[in-house]
């Protein structure tokens, strides 16, 4: 992953809502970067 793509990453993780008992929005941001990288089958 290039700097560019991290920062951007990173700042969608920042902003999306995570509050406590409401982390779906963050979870599924997450395993769209985490399905080419990690096994998360079961996570959804």
């Amino acid at each position: 992953m290039k700097k560019e793509q991290e920062i951007q990453m990173l700042k969608e993780f920042s902003d999306a809502n995570s509050t406590s008992g409401f982390e779906e929005e963050f979870v599924k941001l997450f395993s769209t970067y985490a399905k080419n990288t990690a096994n998360i089958t079961g996570v959804i």
